[in-house]
């Protein structure tokens, strides 16, 4: 991407105009760490709604249906769940992770079935994390006044005027099967949270990525099998009577047959496509 584009990109994205904001979906979110006003206060794409705004803290989406942003805080609302796209979990496992996250066991939340973004708000700060394939992928910045952080690099790129980083887009471009970004993306200064790793945000300190904690726990063979079987089960179950239709990639191997066959079970077979 040329740095003129990136530019156009960043007028655009300032007057509200952006290609990004019609058509396609974007969370984002403005963090103030406590130097002043919002972090770019003026950052907001073309047809964003809100959906938190929690003291420091202001998210809004692009594209996302209503029922795709889901809320969960404690009466005191000290300690609050996000969940944003295609978040499985049932009200339950949300309130459960919730209490666990008042806890300090904020962890849950982000193992919640699903492919969505995670914010997590508690006394500390702000965790906010993509999905665990990276198919939902965090990207942010510093500015003066805070981070500016969203589920796409090209805003930020054009709110920074950022330049291309050649070295990542080569490396995109020739290798296969291979996480090239690790935390860099395709724009110097702008940053990826990498998936398995969340974006930490506490007023009065510097940005920082960290680890999910994973839990690790010997078992039978006979258990394990049990608990893939229930897994997979429980997660295509859920996914496959969502609104909308789904497709399913199948290979004729025995991972994607399992998967298109529990989908099929689920919600029945308009078309295959050889």
């Amino acid at each position: 991407m040329s740095r003129a584009l990136v530019r156009e990109r960043h007028e655009q994205t300032r007057a509200g105009h952006g290609t990004e904001g019609s058509g396609k979906r974007i969370i984002a979110r403005t963090i103030d760490t406590g130097r002043g006003s919002w972090a770019g206060s003026a950052w907001r794409l073309r047809g964003a709604r809100d959906v938190f705004d929690s003291g420091p803290a202001h998210i809004w989406t692009t594209g996302y249906r209503t029922d795709e942003v889901r809320h969960c805080s404690g009466p005191d609302r000290e300690v609050e769940v996000l969940a944003i796209g295609c978040c499985l979990a049932t009200r339950e496992e949300l309130s459960a992770a919730r209490a666990e996250a008042e806890r300090g066991a904020w962890a849950r939340a982000v193992r919640l079935p699903g492919s969505c973004l995670t914010v997590v708000r508690d006394r500390t700060g702000l965790r906010v994390a993509g999905d665990r394939a990276g198919t939902v992928t965090v990207y942010w910045i510093t500015v003066p006044e805070g981070v500016l952080w969203a589920t796409a690099a090209t805003p930020l790129a054009a709110y920074a005027d950022a330049e291309p980083n050649p070295a990542v887009l080569l490396g995109a471009s020739m290798v296969r099967g291979v996480d090239v970004l690790a935390s860099d993306s395709h724009f110097h200064t702008v940053r990826r949270v990498p998936p398995g790793h969340t974006l930490v945000l506490t007023r009065g300190r510097q940005p920082r990525t960290e680890a999910v904690p994973t839990a690790f726990a010997e078992t039978s063979f006979e258990d394990g099998v049990a608990a893939v079987r229930q897994t997979i089960t429980t997660v295509v179950g859920r996914r496959a009577p969502g609104p909308g239709p789904i497709s399913s990639d199948l290979s004729g191997g025995v991972d994607s047959g399992m998967v298109t066959s529990l989908a099929a079970a689920g919600c029945g077979v308009a078309g295959v496509l050889g």
